[in-house]
């Protein structure tokens, strides 16, 4: 079976993690994988190459354009997409930009599945319109989170919406050596809609800040320093970079804190609505109680 999989955006985040993992499980399963990206930047193609699928892309960049394909509709993505989408049996595409363009280049006799992750966010302009009409050419669609299932349930998919599930990998993993306990966790891009710094926040809050790795790497990276040094926690966040493995950072005693984006409407960020009992969150979580 040939399985063509279509990322929106490829650099080293988990999504990307995720689909490379599941395409090699498949490929143990006599499964083939063509990887292809709208954006990519060469970290994320070195590290399609490192898992053993090495991507081609329609454009690449050191920055990732904010008006990436992962949610722009580009009909030039589409043109290109087209002979490389025809030999495959099926077509998998990530983040509406990418099967909005597969929708209209895929084969009519191949399958569509498509998948979308958090909050739906639209720098060039809100595509639902766009992507109500590529929703008629997908033949399934998955969804991770609530928000993106809302949103997703106005696409008039009916039954061939379904709630997405990501692979998990690495639960037999053992910590790196060294590692504080107790300890908070974030694994995920530096990423505004990400949030790492609503963790770094947060940890400011407390009187006494249990110790904190932020695992992963982007754009933030520096402001994420800065704001570090800012609140005087230098003895308390870790930035180790990305891994491989995040799961030697989250396994053993740890309790895992993940922010996870910002939501539209809300006027003050989380840590600074409530602080009090958000402290009294943060530490439960710290100290692994109910």
């Amino acid at each position: 079976m040939r399985v063509v999989r279509v990322l929106g955006v490829l650099e080293p985040g988990g999504a990307q993690l995720s689909a490379l993992l599941l395409s090699a499980a498949l490929r143990r399963h006599g499964v083939a994988t063509t990887l292809l990206a709208g954006d990519a930047t060469p970290s994320g193609m070195a590290l399609a190459a490192r898992y053993g699928f090495p991507a081609d892309a329609y454009r690449v960049s050191e920055l990732v354009n904010p008006r990436s394909l992962q949610r722009t509709p580009e009909p030039r993505f589409a043109d290109w997409l087209g002979p490389r989408l025809a030999p495959a049996d099926l077509v998998h595409a990530h983040m509406v930009g990418a099967w909005w363009a597969a929708a209209r280049a895929v084969p009519p006799h191949v399958p569509q599945v498509a998948s979308e992750h958090n909050e739906m966010s639209w720098p060039g302009g809100d595509h639902t319109a766009q992507a109500r009409v590529a929703a008629r050419r997908v033949d399934m669609l998955f969804t991770h989170g609530p928000a993106v299932s809302a949103w997703a349930a106005g696409l008039g998919l009916g039954g061939r919406l379904r709630e997405g599930r990501s692979p998990v990998e690495g639960l037999s993993a053992r910590p790196w050596p060294g590692l504080a306990s107790p300890r908070l966790t974030f694994t995920g891009r530096f990423r505004a809609d990400k949030a790492p710094d609503v963790l770094v926040e947060a940890l400011a809050l407390l009187d006494v800040p249990p110790p904190a790795y932020l695992v992963g790497d982007g754009p933030m990276r520096q402001a994420l320093v800065r704001l570090v040094r800012a609140r005087g926690l230098q003895t308390v966040v870790r930035l180790p970079g990305w891994s491989y493995k995040p799961s030697a950072t989250s396994r053993g005693p740890p309790s895992m804190s993940c922010p996870h984006g910002r939501s539209r409407g809300r006027k003050a960020p989380w840590w600074r609505s409530g602080s009090a009992s958000r402290s009294s969150a943060l530490r439960s979580m710290a100290w692994r109680a109910p």
